[in-house]
């Protein structure tokens, strides 16, 4: 995702807030974070899969 890019219609703050919040929820971080790249942390990953498994069932 580039700078200033939404998600599925919704502006990058919102994306971020949210993405915030939901660290805060599961009081872990859950993207590595660069001045030009953002990455699943390995907890994010398994947060991830997890919503997979639960989607799919």
């Amino acid at each position: 995702m580039r700078s200033g890019d939404g998600f599925d219609g919704m502006s990058s703050t919102h994306v971020s807030r949210s993405v915030m919040a939901l660290e805060r929820r599961v009081q872990a971080q859950l993207f590595h974070r660069t001045r030009r790249t953002v990455s699943l942390t390995d907890t994010g990953r398994i947060l991830l899969e997890r919503r997979e498994r639960m989607r799919d069932t």
